[in-house]
Parts: structure tokens; C-alpha cells; sequence
């Protein structure tokens, strides 16, 4: 009787044997199905993140083109200022020396005709003295 039970118990053994390596093998496959997951996860992740950084680059590269164009727009503008500013003080010079040099003609023009008068003077008496 004893070996009526012992074979039931084998089998059954058997069963709970093949039961518990099918339910290690069903672990293993969740395991590595939530491995699966993750990565697919860290996947969609790391496109988000360069999705994110090209949207950034889109928003940040025509705030710069704006404030780099201003800083020019605005050295242009002081260059034209400073250009006009000196075209100004140079026009003041030309029209100050213009006089200037007015002046120092007509001072030259005198002088050279007191000289002349001085010097036809002096030939006159060298004349008078002489006949």
C-alpha cells in the first residue's frame, strides 16, 4: 500500500517541481519584461530631452540674432553721431581758419604795399639825392 502512495507523491512532486520552473520562468520573463519597459522608457525620455533642446535652440538663436542686430544697430547709430559730430567740428575749424587765413591776406597784402611805398620812397630820394 505504501507504494501506491509513493508513486502518487513522486508524480505530484514531479508536478510541483515543473509548477515552481514554470513560475521561475514567468519571474525571469516579467523580470526581463520590465527591463524592456525601462528601456523603452529611458528611450522615449532621451527624446524628449532632444526634443526639448531643439525647441530651446529655436527659441534662444532669434533672441540673440534680435540682441546682437540691436548692439550693431546702435554702433552704427553712435558712428553716424560721431561722424557728424566731427563733420561739424571740422566745418567750424575750416570756416575759423577760412577767416584766419582771410585775415592774415589782407595783413600780408598791407604790409607788402607799406613796403612797396617804403621802397619807392627811398629810390625817389636816392634820385633827388643824385640829380
Amino acid at each position: 500500500m505504501l507504494g501506491m502512495l509513493v508513486k502518487p507523491v513522486f508524480i505530484l512532486a514531479a508536478f510541483l517541481r515543473d509548477c515552481a520552473s514554470i513560475i521561475e520562468k514567468a519571474k525571469g520573463l516579467k523580470k526581463m519584461k520590465k527591463n524592456s519597459n525601462q528601456g523603452l522608457l529611458g528611450a522615449v525620455f532621451i527624446g524628449l530631452g532632444c526634443g526639448l533642446a531643439a525647441v530651446g535652440i529655436a527659441l534662444v538663436v532669434p533672441a540673440c540674432t534680435n540682441w546682437s542686430l540691436s548692439l550693431a544697430d546702435r554702433a552704427v547709430r553712435r558712428g553716424r553721431e560721431a561722424i557728424g559730430e566731427a563733420a561739424d567740428t571740422f566745418a567750424e575749424f575750416a570756416g575759423s581758419a577760412s577767416q584766419h587765413f582771410d585775415t592774415a591776406s589782407k595783413a600780408a597784402k598791407a604790409g607788402t604795399v607799406k613796403a612797396a611805398s617804403a621802397v619807392e620812397n627811398a629810390a625817389r630820394q636816392v634820385r633827388e639825392y643824385a640829380s
